[in-house]
């Protein structure tokens, strides 16, 4: 089994996805004037996003602390999956993708029943 940063149970909506934003020098990133911050997740060998650019909830603007919050259809397939994060600043061509030299490894894991 390969390294994940965040795993969840099939069909499970808890625990929420949180995550600190940091630049490349591991500063973190105030989102206060944002536009938006959006999530993107994809299964490992498919190109077509299982999440794409859905809303995630700011929890502390000035310390960049973020999460996803899970529905139904996010977690209903087992496997390991990449997300990440988009900062939104002022239209998509002002975006800031986290993290900026990788992914987020998720796994959703089967549940036994």
């Amino acid at each position: 089994m390969s390294h994940t940063d965040f795993s969840i149970k099939q069909s499970n909506r808890r625990p929420y996805l949180r995550v600190t934003l940091k630049d490349e020098n591991d500063v973190v990133v105030n989102v206060t004037t944002a536009n938006a911050v959006l999530f993107s997740m994809e299964a490992r060998d498919i190109v077509t996003p299982k999440i794409a650019r859905a809303a995630a909830t700011v929890v502390d603007a000035v310390n960049g602390v973020v999460e996803y919050r899970w529905t139904a259809a996010d977690t209903d397939t087992e496997g390991i999956y990449f997300g990440e994060f988009v900062v939104d600043w002022d239209g998509i061509d002002d975006e800031i993708t986290f993290p900026n030299d990788g992914y987020i490894a998720i796994e959703v894991k089967e549940k036994v029943n």
